[in-house]
C-alpha cells in the first residue's frame, strides 16, 4: 500500500477517535450482532447465517410457545427457559419483549431480541424471498465451457404460515456455473403443538453436546468467550438451509412429556454427492461442496444413497438433572471403500482410519446438571466398530464473571457423519483431543473483557506428519463504552506445530508457526441516523517474517424508516496467503460473507435496503475489489496483478 494512503488512513482514524468525545452517541447493536459474534471465526461458509435468518423471520412467541420452542433460541439455557415461563405465569402475559430483560439480562436480550415475539399469528401469511448474484467480470471456466451453466446465482425461498402450530417451506438454489435452476431443492411441513412435534421434509437435529447430531452454532468459538457454553438444545428443527449434502430429509417426531419424558423418532433418506477414487472405480466418501458445474462435478451428483433411522429419549429430574440416550443406524449405498488400492498407499497412510463400509450403528448418552449458576454438561458416544468419544463442559454464570471449561476426546476411528467437534466443522470428526477455556468479565458497567484459550492435539501420527501435532490459540478482547463511545481492542495468537526431518532421518525437529493478530476498532454515532465504524487490523507470522494488515471505514446511514444504506472502503496488504486476514462484511440477509484478503488492493461495497411497500423490500449490493499485487507465495498464485473483481447481489422479499 502506498505510504501516503497509509498516512491518510492513520490520520483519519485518529481524527475519528478525537471526534468521538465531542459528538458521538452510544453505538447501538447491529441487527446481525449475534451472527457477528461467530462469523469472524468461521473461515469457511456455513449455514449458520441461514438458520439465524429463519429464526428472525419466524420468531419464537414467548407468550404461547413452550419450553421446547424457547430452547430453539441460541444462548437460551434450560434454566433461563424455565425462568421465562415462570415469569410469564406471574404476570399473566408479556406485553413487551423488553420485559424479559429482567429475567435474562440486557446483554443477552440485545443479542436475541430479533428471535422473539409476543404476538400470535392471527391470520395466514406467505413470504417469498429471491436472491440473485452476478459477477461482472467473465468467469474463465464459463468462457472455455468447463462450467456448463451461466454466471448467475439464483435462490428462492417460500414460507407459508398457517398458524402458530403449522408451517410450510420450500427452497431452491442454483450456483454460478450450474445449468439447472432447480439444482438443489428442499422443503418441509411442520406441526408443533404442546404434546407433539412433527416435521416432514428438511430438518436438522441436536442432542447432548453434538457428538452424533449437532446444530450449526453449538460448536463454534466466538468473540463472546462463554457463548459456546450457552448453545445447543435437544430436538429436531425444520430448516430451509441451502447447504447441500449436510442436512437431513425425512420424518422427525417428538412426543412431549410422556410420563415426564420426551421421545424422539427420526428417519432420513437423502442422495449425496460422491468422492471417487482417481480411476473412478471406487466410492471413497461424500463430497460436501454441492457444486455441479463441470462434467466431473455433475458425474458425482446424487450417487450415494444415504439413509438414517433412530430413536432418542430424554428425561428431566426435578428440572435439575437432564439425562438422555440415542441410538441410530446410517446406511450407504454404494459402500465406501478406503484402502491402499482405492486411494493409493501414500494417501492411505494418512487416511487409515477414514470410514470404509456401508453401515454405522451409533449410540450416545448425554446429560446436563443445572444448580443455580452452575451447569455441567457432557456426552459419551460410540459406534459398533469405532472407539468411544467423550465431551464434558462446566459453566459458571455469575453477575460480573462467567467462566467455562470444555474438554473433548475424539478417538481415531470414531464414526459420526452428522456430529461436530468444537472448533472443527468437518463431518466425520476423528483423532482429536482438546480443551477450551472461556472467560467473560464485567468489572464495571461500561467495560467487558472476553478471553479464551484453546489447546488441541492430533492423536495419531501419519506418514506425512511424523508426530502428533499440538495446536493452540489465545484470545483477549476489551470493549470499553464510556458515556458516548464504543472502543474495542483485541489480541489473537495462533500456534500451529509441525515437524520436519533434518538430514539425519532418525531424528525429528519440532517447529511452531505463530501468528499474532491485533485489532483496534472505534464505533460511534454522531446523529441518530448515522453510524460509523473504523477498524485497523495487523498480523505477523514470526517464523516466516510475514505480515499483513488492513484498515477500513464503515458507514451505516438510515435515511428514513423505509430506506437505509451501508458501505465500506478497505485497504489491505499482506506478504502472502499465509498472512491473510478475514474481513467479515455486511451482506444480504441470510447470506454469509467472510472474505480472505491477501496480496495488495482495495475493496469497496455499498448495500441499499428499501421497503418499497408495506409488504415488499429490496436489497441491492455492489462490491468492488481491485487487486494491485498478487500473492507473493510462489506455490499459491491466487490472483493476477491489477485484477478487478466486481459483483452485484440482489434480494427481493414479498410478505403477504
Amino acid at each position: 500500500m502506498d505510504r501516503k494512503v497509509k498516512l491518510l488512513c492513520i490520520l483519519f482514524f485518529l481524527a475519528n477517535s478525537l471526534f468521538l468525545y465531542n459528538n458521538a452517541l452510544l453505538c447501538q447493536q447491529q441487527s446481525d450482532s449475534l451472527l457477528f459474534q461467530w462469523a469472524e471465526f468461521i473461515e469457511d461458509e456455513s449455514n449458520l447465517a441461514e438458520i439465524l435468518e429463519e429464526l428472525a423471520e419466524n420468531p419464537v412467541n414467548i407468550n404461547t410457545n413452550n419450553r421446547d420452542e424457547l430452547l430453539r433460541i441460541p444462548l437460551i439455557s434450560s434454566s433461563q427457559a424455565d425462568s421465562i415461563l415462570n415469569y410469564k405465569m406471574q404476570i399473566g402475559a408479556y406485553t413487551s419483549k423488553r420485559q424479559i430483560r429482567s429475567v435474562i439480562g440486557s446483554e443477552l436480550y440485545s443479542l436475541i431480541k430479533d428471535f422473539i415475539s409476543i404476538k400470535s399469528i392471527s391470520k395466514k401469511s406467505l413470504s417469498y424471498i429471491h436472491k440473485s448474484y452476478y459477477g461482472i467480470e467473465p468467469v474463465e471456466q464459463i468462457k472455455n465451457n468447463t462450467y456448463k451453466g451461466n454466471a448467475f446465482y439464483d435462490y428462492n425461498k417460500i414460507r407459508y404460515v398457517w398458524s402458530d402450530d403449522v408451517r410450510f417451506g420450500l427452497v431452491t438454489q442454483k450456483d454460478i456455473g450450474e445449468v439447472n435452476y432447480l439444482d438443489y431443492a428442499s422443503g418441509y411441513a411442520e406441526y408443533n403443538s404442546k404434546r407433539v412435534k412433527g416435521i416432514a421434509g428438511s430438518y436438522y437435529m441436536h442432542f447432548g453436546d453434538g457428538l452424533l447430531f449437532s446444530n450449526a452454532y453449538g460448536q463454534q468459538k466466538s468473540s463472546l468467550a462463554t457463548l459456546p457454553f450457552r448453545t445447543g438444545s435437544d430436538g429436531g428443527y425444520a430448516t430451509l438451509s441451502s447447504s447441500e449434502n449436510t442436512g437431513l430429509f425425512g420424518i422427525f417426531l417428538q412426543f412431549k412429556q410422556i410420563y415426564g419424558s420426551d421421545i424422539y423418532l427420526f428417519y432420513s433418506k437423502a442422495d449425496r454427492d460422491a468422492q471417487f477414487s482417481q480411476n473412478k472405480a471406487y466410492t471413497i466418501g461424500i463430497d460436501y461442496d454441492g457444486y455441479h458445474r463441470s462434467h466431473s462435478e455433475i458425474e458425482k451428483k446424487n450417487v450415494i444413497d444415504e439413509s438414517l433411522i433412530g430413536i432418542a429419549f430424554a428425561y428431566p429430574f426435578y428440572n435439575t438433572i437432564h439425562f438422555g440416550v440415542s441410538y441410530s443406524q446410517v446406511n450407504y449405498n454404494p459402500a465406501f471403500k478406503v484402502s491402499a488400492i482405492s486411494v493409493g498407499e501414500n494417501t492411505y497412510r494418512r487416511q487409515r482410519y477414514k470410514f470404509s463400509g456401508n453401515q454405522i450403528n451409533q449410540y450416545s448418552l448425554f446429560y446436563s446438571l443445572n444448580l443455580n449458576s452452575i451447569q455441567l454438561k457432557g456426552e459419551f458416544a460410540g459406534s459398533q466398530e469405532g472407539s468411544p468419544s467423550v465431551t464434558h463442559a462446566l459453566f459458571i454464570n455469575g453477575d460480573k464473571i462467567n467462566f467455562g471449561i470444555k474438554y473433548w476426546y475424539i478417538s481415531k476411528n470414531f464414526r459420526s457423519p452428522f456430529g461436530r467437534v468444537f472448533d472443527n466443522s468437518t463431518p466425520f470428526p476423528q483423532a482429536e483431543e482438546g480443551f477450551y477455556f472461556g472467560l467473560t468479565l464485567n468489572p464495571f458497567d461500561r467495560l467487558s473483557i472476553n478471553g479464551f484459550k484453546i489447546i488441541k492435539k492430533d492423536l495419531w501420527r501419519t506418514y506425512f506428519d511424523k508426530m502428533p501435532k499440538l495446536n493452540d490459540e489465545s484470545f483477549i478482547e476489551l470493549n470499553y463504552q464510556p458515556e458516548n463511545v464504543s472502543i474495542l481492542a483485541r489480541v489473537r495468537i495462533r500456534d500451529n506445530e509441525y515437524f520436519v526431518n533434518p538430514e539425519n532421518e532418525n531424528s525429528v525437529l519440532r517447529n511452531i508457526r505463530t501468528q499474532n493478530i491485533y485489532r483496534l476498532q472505534l464505533d460511534y454515532k454522531p446523529v441518530k441516523q448515522l453510524l460509523f465504524r473504523t477498524r485497523c487490523e495487523y498480523t505477523n507470522i514470526r517464523s516466516a517474517a510475514e505480515k499483513g494488515s488492513y484498515i477500513f471505514e464503515d458507514i451505516h446511514y438510515f435515511l428514513h424508516s423505509y430506506i437505509s444504506l451501508r458501505s465500506r472502503i478497505l485497504f489491505y496488504h499482506s506478504d502472502s496467503y499465509n498472512s491473510r486476514l478475514y474481513e467479515y462484511e455486511s451482506d444480504l440477509p441470510g447470506s454469509y460473507a467472510n472474505y480472505a484478503v491477501y496480496g495488495e488492493g482495495r475493496i469497496f461495497y455499498i448495500i441499499l435496503k428499501c421497503d418499497l411497500f408495506t409488504n415488499t423490500s429490496i436489497w441491492l449490493k455492489y462490491r468492488y475489489n481491485y487487486i494491485i499485487k498478487k500473492d507473493l507465495t510462489p506455490t499459491i498464485i491466487r490472483y493476477n496483478d491489477n485484477e478487478l473483481q466486481r459483483s452485484i447481489r440482489l434480494q427481493l422479499k414479498f410478505q403477504f
